[in-house]
């Protein structure tokens, strides 16, 4: 899985090279707060700061990403463990909001899969 992750991350797309994981997030990070702004609403995406963002939820960040929501499930818990070591407070805030971000975003993606498979086999 890492490999496929990896070949993603470097694959050429068209004329411009394919967005980092790191500007992928940063580009949807902009946009909630932007949204947040006009709907004078709070967001957690203003704690997330990519540059403290830790390897396993960037890693995890992809699973969702790519729709790889039962292995993103899979990884969370380490991932939540991974976090709990880190010393910095807020590095540690920082991957925290994004997790738990991630964690609601694969959930939502779960229940869509869930929902999708139910309404074919109604139709089947």
């Amino acid at each position: 899985m890492k490999e496929s992750i990896e070949k993603s991350l470097s694959r050429k797309g068209g004329k411009e090279k394919e967005k980092t994981v790191e500007e992928k997030i940063e580009e949807i990070r902009i946009k909630e707060i932007q949204k947040a702004k006009e709907d004078k609403t709070g967001t957690p995406w203003n704690r997330v700061d990519i540059k403290s963002t830790v390897n396993s939820v960037k890693d995890l960040f992809l699973h969702w990403e790519h729709g790889d929501y039962d292995v993103a499930q899979g990884e969370i818990k380490s991932v939540w463990q991974e976090i709990g070591k880190i010393k910095d407070k807020e590095e540690k805030e920082a991957n925290e909001a994004l997790v738990s971000i991630l964690d609601n975003k694969i959930a939502e993606g779960l229940l869509k899969e869930e929902s999708e498979r139910t309404q074919e086999l109604d139709i089947g």
